[in-house]
């Protein structure tokens, strides 16, 4: 009966994390909703690297993750995390069928688009910044999609450890 309550309170409380990342990028970002990502030239993707402070899980600049669809807490195309991301969404994965359906069985359906918050819904092989909790809830239940290591913020090892995340890294 406990762990019943707990699950749905789990559920309950991703639920809410969700809808206030909905309304918080579309209030921080919302040029950036839809938006396609240029393909930066060498001299402007260096310039960004040496800019950026945020570092990977292998301890490298953060590379962007995504943005077909455009992805991240900020809609910028990483998985960059601040103090208003409260899912922590610092995991670039490449979505699968099979995580597409844990998900939506655990409350977060990624899959249906949403137009009224710009969401196109995901498809298998789109890249997207997930919670860590969630992706490392799909790891325990052996549906965890590929994760690209070179684009998942560090501080996504609060939650899962490196040989987790490299277990399921795209090669």
């Amino acid at each position: 009966m406990m762990v019943n309550m707990r699950e749905r309170f789990a559920v309950l409380l991703l639920w809410i994390q969700s809808i206030v990342v909905v309304i918080t990028t579309s209030i921080l970002a919302p040029d950036a909703m839809g938006q396609q990502c240029e393909r930066p030239s060498e001299e402007s993707k260096m310039a960004k690297e040496k800019k950026s402070e945020s570092k990977n899980v292998l301890g490298q600049p953060l590379q962007q993750c995504g943005c077909t669809p455009m992805t991240g807490f900020y809609r910028d195309g990483f998985c960059e995390t601040g103090a208003r991301d409260l899912g922590s969404h610092t995991v670039c994965a490449v979505m699968t069928e099979e995580f597409l359906t844990f998900t939506k069985t655990r409350g977060n359906d990624l899959s249906t688009p949403a137009p009224h918050y710009n969401f196109p819904g995901l498809k298998s092989g789109d890249r997207w910044c997930l919670c860590v909790t969630r992706w490392k809830e799909a790891y325990d239940a052996g549906a965890a999609p590929p994760v690209l290591l070179e684009a998942t913020h560090e501080k996504a090892l609060e939650v899962a450890s490196i040989n987790e995340l490299r277990g399921s890294g795209v090669q």
